[in-house]
């Protein structure tokens, strides 16, 4: 095993080691460099640092894709004991954008409209994930490895356990859906099976692969599959908008921004406020205190009652609602006003009698 593979060991996550290793491929590659003798050679470290960064910012990359990129040759030289002096790294980042930690791709959180607009042409399968990323705050990698036991569709409102060892963070919590992701995921389970077989046939008569027909995940299918079938969706629905002020010109309606949608219309609405939002979407810092302070139930009836805010079909009659109790109460003010002026006018004519 080499020193780079004993590096990336260290790391649990799988897309640790997999974003590690590649960072570590582009700086032997940038330098012209063997991994294998990279230590045991005569190099200057400081000075190929300066060259890597050099290079990174010819090539335009985004100030967060320099700084992770550094950061992971940061990690392996102090692994293998080279440590380089703290004025190095500093001199690294001079410009106040390259100090920054803000993405530089400007992506947007979809509104309703846009997301009715793309679902408009989707099918089972996609308007399922669509619904369910867009009301639970679940991570696109935790929707790929939920399975059929981890759903609840029975509560109220419908909950789903996000086991620790498929999270992030590799701690467990749960997540709730609304009833028009029930709905559609619902519909998906129904079709499932069929697809599956469907699938496992030509992966095997096409590709040679061996899928199996008992997966028991709700979505059998990659994150690449699964982005793939979105970003088709957003060229049918003209919403394939890029970011030109990156390199890589990512797009602006990404799938992960159905996440910055949940935050976005639950937080002002739910009655835990903005860490109950953050301990849903399963971020580490908010999970215990949020998940200490409230049980499950608590935090479903918290959901419920601000579940209209994530709904993408239910605004409409929702609003339709709106505009009858509006119409209700200019009614009734209309009537109050008629009833004051018939009051107003007989006391008038009381006072003129008692006058006369």
């Amino acid at each position: 095993m080499n020193n780079v593979d004993e590096f990336l060991n260290q790391f649990d996550a799988k897309a640790t080691r997999r974003s590690y290793n590649y960072h570590l491929k582009n700086f032997f590659t940038c330098l012209n460099a063997d991994p294998e003798s990279y230590f045991t050679s005569k190099r200057d470290h400081e000075e190929d640092i300066r060259n890597y960064w050099k290079s990174l910012k010819t090539a335009s990359y985004s100030r967060m894709t320099r700084n992770c990129r550094i950061n992971a040759v940061k990690q392996y030289l102090l692994f293998n004991e080279v440590e380089l002096s703290t004025k190095l790294w500093k001199s690294l980042r001079k410009s106040a954008a390259d100090k920054g930690q803000r993405p530089e791709t400007i992506d947007l959180a979809p509104t309703p409209a846009h997301l009715r607009k793309i679902l408009d042409h989707a099918n089972t399968i996609t308007r399922a994930a669509t619904l369910i990323l867009s009301s639970s705050g679940m991570r696109i990698s935790e929707l790929c490895h939920i399975v059929l036991s981890d759903l609840n569709l029975n509560h109220d409102p419908p909950v789903i356990n996000i086991r620790g060892k498929i999270t992030k963070t590799k701690s467990s919590r749960y997540v709730f859906i609304t009833f028009e992701a029930k709905e559609s995921l619902e519909a998906w389970l129904r079709e499932r099976e069929a697809w599956l077989e469907r699938a496992s046939r030509k992966m095997n008569n096409i590709q040679g692969i061996d899928k199996p027909v008992d997966d028991p995940r709700v979505f059998p299918m990659t994150m690449n599959h699964i982005r793939r079938m979105w970003n088709n969706l957003l060229k049918k629905a003209e919403l394939d908008e890029r970011d030109q002020n990156t390199r890589l010109q990512y797009r602006r309606y990404h799938l992960h921004t159905l996440r910055k949608y949940f935050r976005t219309y639950l937080a002002p609405a739910i009655s835990g406020g903005s860490d109950v939002v953050h301990a849903l979407m399963g971020h580490e810092e908010y999970l215990d205190a949020a998940y200490q302070r409230y049980n499950r139930e608590q935090l479903g009836t918290m959901y419920k009652a601000a579940m209209s805010s994530l709904a993408v079909y239910d605004r409409e009659s929702d609003l339709s609602k709106v505009n009858e109790q509006m119409e209700k109460l200019r009614t009734d003010n209309q009537e109050l006003r008629n009833q004051m002026q018939i009051l107003m006018a007989k006391v008038l004519t009381q006072d003129d009698k008692e006058k006369k």
